[in-house]
């Protein structure tokens, strides 16, 4: 069967007949040379040889196949496979290697990389090129290039080759050896040269023909043949289906890229800012908000509903008086179970109320002896007797009756010693018990102030004495110091602070609680007590015979105060709590914790240290006991076992107390004010210890530039675990109040409830606030969290509209880009495209190839507005991270900002490659196109 074969050939262009009824049959091998004038139709019949050109009648057949009756797929096939092409203007991949051009052809039909490489260096080796194969084409002699493209045509042992004016642009040197290769080759396919050289075909050809007229002549030629060899090894059998690697045109494409520097990167710099501002538009709707949401959410520390009075900034107390006694035993009565009874005391500076004579004396064989330490404040600050322990011995017995008159005393060792020498007894507290047996000592009270012209005396018995290290006065009347200051001493007295007599005394009734002060305030607070009460501990201000100064006070007295004040019911409190169903909720002391909501801070009032040791902790408060007020912690220095709270100090470092106890791990809720339960963070950083040690300012004073903060310090003991990462302690519900009252000693006046962190989830809070606002008219309810949302989204929607009006233009400017590199990359390379198409290489392939190249810019884009993406999203989280303390939440990465900026790039990069598709498949490769 004959290679080629032409059977009556009709061809024209308009009014020209360029072939007419020609006929004409190609042998297996051999070299032919086709000549003719200009215009006589000889590149026109190259392109019908080779199946690009089918636009004629009659029939051009391959093996016995019509071109005309198979897809231009299938001839495309055909000339990969069977043919190969030698142009004049050698068309080469510019900025490939020569190696890589070499093997293009053989890439689609061999699928091992090795062999295409060998076949590759045995074709450049025969060619004379083997010392190029590394070398860029676009750096070759036009010589090479020709043999480059000789080396082509050969690489995939075509059946056919088909040189066009394979030497039109070569010298006389150059064009020999040519020629004398396409004979070499000839000897084992078929070898059809379009060329004018007459003297090269007479010379070379095995056949000479001639187009003239439409018609084809032959004239045969009897060169001497020349001895057969191959020249190259033959390749094994070709795949039955022809397929391209996909990183062939991406390799192309990254040297196209760098061909191309300038336009490449700016064209990946504004994609990749168009897709960046469309990606931090995503970011800053779907995660920056929630960000810092979360962020400032931390900041503020209280999650939850805050209830505060609409009054708030209003002073909490406007009249302050005592009082009265009806109003105390109406309180004793309410109570029975919790208070044990009532009693008096006068407030008012007796040293200088009594100035010029204010001393206790007893007669000594008529002689006046002194009793040390005993004036009219101990009458005032007298003890119950009934209240002294059984186990304490009075002498010469404890009185089961007793006389206004009569008083027991506790003397300090020296003083008995003292009143034993001027009695002339044996010195001992039983000599003197048994002295007082036998006669009671009359004891004297003798006061003066000259500048009111007062002056006094008071007699007393003396029954009983016991041994104490300072001097007190026992009676079993719990209202003696009203009789003696009152009804013996005439003193007027009043509810509340008065100047207008100078010796009024001020008169206060306390209670005294069965079990201890916490069990009372909890019963109170079912009702509206302490709504129109005020109950101050015990303290030196009352009683500075048995406390001392700025320590806290044994005593469980609790002085009984009437006030206008404006705090938060303990009773609305109770009813929104089980309302709602809230059962964990904090009720924040005034000068102990707050949370104001509006400005978004929350913490201790005033500087709180907890540790595992009570040593550290003491020596950390002596070291705060005076701080500047510009600094107040400028060189506080912890160590690791010590914790820190004040609501100025930074929020990832402060101490901070919490009533949630959703997340208990491990042990029960704390009952009592002096429990807790501690996140792990902080049991891992006490080391699981039992007891820890706090020390809390419970006043403060300004010193010039100073401050001078009074400190006590106080035990707590951890009775369970909260998970956590923050430094938090879990205490009850009323710990902010009850415990600086009770343990520290801070006074009730600065510990009003002042409002209230409901702790519940942000869901539940938006779904309960309008109902609580409803509902208590005269409160202020807010979610911080809802709050901050709001707010961060007012901001947010702003910057959504500047970043989504940004990434419109730069995706529109990207979108321009894109279809103008696409039109840039086809008319730049159309001479690749016909290269390509000339191979044999399909439409779609091409359409791959130059794809890729927009795929490749894409890539990069798309790599570089992610990296920039991740790395703003890693710095603000950072920064909000520096600014508002660690997030209780991991640095996470957002993919649905990156998968939507993938969807634009690859939906811009799609519809350039439409439009590349759109103009291969339109495009006509043949001679006659413009190309």
């Amino acid at each position: 069967m004959r290679c080629l074969e032409i059977s009556n050939l009709y061809k024209s262009y308009g009014k020209q007949k360029l072939f007419e009824g020609v006929s004409f049959s190609f042998p297996n091998k051999g070299l032919f040379f086709v000549v003719g004038d200009s215009g006589s139709g000889k590149s026109t019949l190259f392109e019908i040889l080779s199946g690009i050109d089918t636009d004629y009648t009659g029939d051009v057949l391959f093996y016995g196949k019509a071109f005309q009756d198979l897809t231009e797929e299938e001839r495309n096939d055909i000339r990969l496979m069977d043919f190969g092409f030698i142009r004049q203007n050698y068309d080469l991949l510019e900025l490939e290697s020569v190696l890589e051009n070499v093997m293009l052809p053989i890439s689609g039909t061999q699928k091992k990389k090795k062999l295409r490489k060998r076949k590759a260096l045995e074709t450049l080796e025969f060619l004379g090129m083997a010392d190029k194969w590394k070398q860029c084409t676009n750096t070759l002699s036009g010589g090479e290039k020709q043999r480059v493209a000789i080396a082509i045509a050969l690489a995939n042992d075509p059946k056919v080759i088909l040189a066009d004016e394979p030497t039109g642009a070569l010298d006389k040197k150059n064009s020999e050896d040519v020629y004398r290769i396409l004979k070499e080759v000839s000897k084992r396919c078929l070898v059809i040269v379009v060329s004018h050289d007459l003297d090269a075909a007479n010379r070379y050809g095995d056949e000479l023909l001639t187009l003239a007229e439409g018609k084809i002549s032959s004239e045969k030629k009897d060169n001497p043949p020349t001895k057969e060899h191959s020249f190259v090894s033959f390749l094994p059998p070709k795949k039955e289906r022809i397929s391209w690697n996909p990183f062939l045109w991406i390799k192309h494409a990254i040297h196209l890229f760098q061909a191309k520097k300038i336009r490449s990167l700016l064209t990946v710099s504004i994609v990749s800012f168009s897709l960046l501002a469309l990606g931090l538009s995503l970011y800053v709707q779907r995660d920056l908000q929630k960000e810092l949401n979360n962020a400032f959410g931390e900041w503020s520390g209280s999650k939850g509903v805050i209830m505060e009075s609409n009054s708030k900034n209003e002073q909490t107390f406007q009249r302050i008086i005592s009082a009265n006694e009806k109003e105390v035993v109406s309180l004793k009565n309410e109570y029975p179970e919790e208070i044990k009874d009532y009693g008096v005391s006068y407030l008012c500076s007796y040293e200088n109320y009594f100035k010029d004579e204010n001393e206790f004396y007893f007669d000594s064989f008529g002689k006046k002896s002194k009793i040390p330490g005993l004036g009219v404040r101990n009458i005032n600050e007298y003890r119950w007797l009934d209240e002294l322990p059984l186990e304490t011995i009075v002498y010469p017995e404890r009185p089961k009756v007793m006389e206004n008159e009569q008083i027991v005393l506790s003397l300090p060792y020296p003083s008995m010693v003292s009143m034993c020498l001027a009695l002339q007894i044996e010195r001992s507290y039983f000599s003197l018990g048994k002295y007082l047996l036998e006669k009671p000592l009359e004891i004297l009270l003798e006061t003066a102030n000259d500048s009111w012209g007062y002056s006094d005396v008071q007699l007393f018995s003396l029954v009983g004495v016991l041994e104490e290290n300072s001097p007190t006065i026992y009676q079993l009347n719990h209202f003696w110091n009203e009789y003696v200051l009152e009804d013996c001493m005439g003193f007027p007295t009043s509810d509340e602070e008065d100047s207008s007599v100078p010796w009024l005394l001020r008169k206060v009734y306390f209670l005294l609680p069965r079990d201890d002060e916490e069990s009372f305030f909890s019963k109170a607070r079912e009702g509206k007590t302490l709504d129109r009460f005020v109950f101050e501990r015990d303290s030196y201000d009352f009683d500075q015979s048995h406390n001392e100064k700025n320590k806290n006070s044994s005593s469980n007295r609790l002085y009984v105060f009437q006030a206008d004040k404006q705090a938060l019911s303990y009773r609305d409190i109770k009813e929104i709590a089980d309302r709602f169903h809230l059962s964990d909720y904090s009720v924040l002391g005034e000068a102990s914790y707050l949370s104001i909501s509006g400005a978004m801070v929350s913490g201790f009032v005033n500087p709180f240290f907890l540790g595992s040791a009570q040593e550290k902790v003491v020596n950390l408060s002596e070291g705060m006991s005076k701080t500047e007020k510009d600094k107040p912690y400028a060189d506080l220095a912890l160590p690791d076992d010590v914790s820190f709270g004040q609501y100025l100090y930074r929020r990832d470092k402060a101490l901070t107390i919490s009533s949630d106890f959703s997340n208990l791990v491990k042990g029960k809720k704390p009952t009592r004010s002096d429990e807790i339960c501690v996140s792990e963070k902080l049991f891992r950083k006490f080391k699981g210890k039992e007891t820890l040690y706090c020390a809390g300012v419970v006043s403060n004073r300004d010193k010039g530039d100073f401050i001078e903060n009074d400190f006590r310090i106080g035990e707590l003991h951890v009775v369970g675990l909260v998970k956590g990462e923050e430094e938090t302690i879990y205490v009850t519900s009323n710990w902010s109040i009850d415990y600086w009252r009770d343990e520290l000693g801070m006074s009730s006046f600065s510990l009003e409830a002042k409002s209230v962190v409901f702790h519940c989830d942000s869901s539940k809070a938006k779904q309960i606030l309008p109902f609580l606002s409803a509902s208590y008219p005269s409160m202020r309810f807010s979610d911080p969290s809802l709050t901050i949302e709001s707010s961060v989204k007012n901001v947010i929607d702003y910057v959504q509209i500047i970043l989504r009006f940004a990434s419109f233009l730069t995706l529109l400017t990207a979108g321009f880009l894109f279809l103008t590199n696409a039109l840039l990359l086809s008319f730049e390379n159309k001479k690749e495209a016909k290269l390509f198409f000339e191979l044999g290489i399909r439409r779609k392939t091409i359409v791959d190839a130059f794809g890729s190249n927009l795929l490749l810019l894409g890539s990069l884009s798309l790599l570089i507005a992610c990296s920039s993406l991740i790395s703003v999203e890693f710095t603000l989280h950072k920064t909000l991270e520096e600014n508002f303390g660690k997030s209780s939440s991991f640095f996470q990465i957002d993919l649905y900002p990156a998968v939507f900026m993938c969807f634009f790039l690859f939906f811009g990069v799609f519809v350039s490659i439409l439009f590349l598709l759109f103009w291969i498949r339109h495009k006509d490769f043949s001679r006659k196109s413009n190309f």
